[in-house]
C-alpha cells in the first residue's frame, strides 16, 4: 500500500510539474500594425506555430489593422489579443474591397480586439466573423464588434460552439431593412451557445 500510494504520489506530482510547464510554455508573437500584415504573420508562422501550439499572437494597443484576406485557420487554435497596458483597442477592419475579417474553419480566441465591418473604402461588409469549420470552438472576450450589414456572427458550419463574454456587439443592419442582429445560425445544428455580460444595442432587427 506504501509503495502504491507512493508511485501515485510521484505520478501526481509530474502531471502538475507537466501541466505548469505546458501552462508557462506560452509563446506570444507580437504584429505591427498595417494592412495584410496580420494573415501574412499567420502564414509566416506555420511551422514555429505547430512546434508550439499555444501561440498567442498580439496586436497593439491603439493599432490599426486591415484584413486583405479573410483571417482563415484550420487545424490549428488561433488566438488573437490586444497588447497588454493602456491604450485603445486595436482596431481590425477588412481591407478596400475584401468580404469580411474572419472566416474560421479552426477553434478561434479573440480578446480585447475592435473588429468594424466598413472597409477602409467606406463600404458597409457583412458577417465580419463567419465560420467555414465545423466541430470548432469560438470565444470572445472584451471585444467589440462594430457595424455589419447584416449579422457580426454568423454560423455556416455545424456544431460549433460559442462564449461571448464582457464584449459590445453594436450598430447592426440598415435602417431600410429589419435584418440586422448579432448572431445567425440559419439551418446550421449549433453545439452550445453562452452570451454573459455584454452590451448589444442599435440592431435593427433582433438579437
Amino acid at each position: 500500500m506504501k509503495h502504491l500510494l507512493a508511485s501515485l504520489f510521484v505520478v501526481c506530482a509530474i502531471a502538475l510539474l507537466a501541466s505548469d510547464v505546458y501552462a508557462q510554455a506560452e509563446r506570444v508573437v507580437p504584429i505591427m500594425s498595417g494592412d495584410g500584415v496580420i494573415e501574412a504573420t499567420l502564414d509566416a508562422d506555420a511551422t514555429n506555430r505547430a512546434a508550439n501550439p499555444n501561440t498567442v499572437y498580439e496586436l497593439e494597443r491603439n493599432g490599426y489593422y486591415t484584413v486583405k484576406t479573410p483571417i482563415a485557420n484550420s487545424g490549428y487554435h488561433l488566438r488573437l489579443r490586444a497588447a497588454a497596458g493602456a491604450g485603445k483597442r486595436p482596431i481590425i477592419r477588412p481591407f478596400a474591397g475584401t468580404a469580411r475579417c474572419f472566416l474560421p474553419a479552426g477553434d478561434v480566441t479573440l480578446e480585447e480586439l475592435y473588429i468594424n465591418a466598413v472597409d477602409a473604402g467606406g463600404t458597409l461588409k457583412q458577417n465580419s466573423l463567419r465560420t467555414a469549420g465545423a466541430n470548432i470552438k469560438i470565444t470572445i472576450t472584451g471585444c467589440q464588434f462594430d457595424r455589419d450589414l447584416q449579422s457580426v456572427l454568423r454560423i455556416e458550419s455545424a456544431n460549433t460552439k460559442w462564449f461571448v463574454r464582457r464584449s459590445v456587439l453594436s450598430n447592426l443592419g440598415l435602417m431600410a431593412d429589419n435584418n440586422g442582429r448579432a448572431w445567425d445560425d440559419r439551418g446550421q445544428n449549433v453545439d452550445s451557445v453562452v452570451i454573459e455580460d455584454n452590451v448589444i444595442y442599435n440592431l435593427t432587427g433582433r438579437l
